[in-house]
């Protein structure tokens, strides 16, 4: 039973906890987006360094790595290979791309 005092006080509390579950809600389904990209970052460069491995191609490791990012819809990021000497270690790397303004609104 509810006092007289106390009947607005349930439309308060929601609307001061809704913002917040809203903000935590797509907070969290930014994390998991972040963490996706990142694991498909790191088998795009597994894949690329296995091609150099196999091939000893680059070119073809740029593409497969660049395939990879495609196919698991990462955007922006750069691939690169450094050390293509044969005494120097090999390097493969992918860098993100923190603004993604490579998508389209149209």
């Amino acid at each position: 039973m509810m006092l007289k005092n106390e009947k607005g006080s349930a439309i308060i509390q929601v609307a001061i906890m809704f913002p917040i579950l809203l903000a935590l809600t797509f907070g969290m389904i930014n994390f998991i987006l972040l963490a996706r990209d990142g694991t498909i970052m790191e088998s795009a460069a597994r894949t690329g360094a296995r091609q150099v491995g196999m091939l000893k191609s680059y070119d073809e490791a740029l593409e497969k790595a660049e395939e990879d990012l495609r196919l698991g819809l990462v955007k922006g990021a750069s691939v690169s290979i450094e050390g293509k000497k044969r005494a120097d270690p090999l390097t493969l790397n992918i860098t993100p791309s923190l603004l993604k303004l490579s998508q389209n609104c149209s």
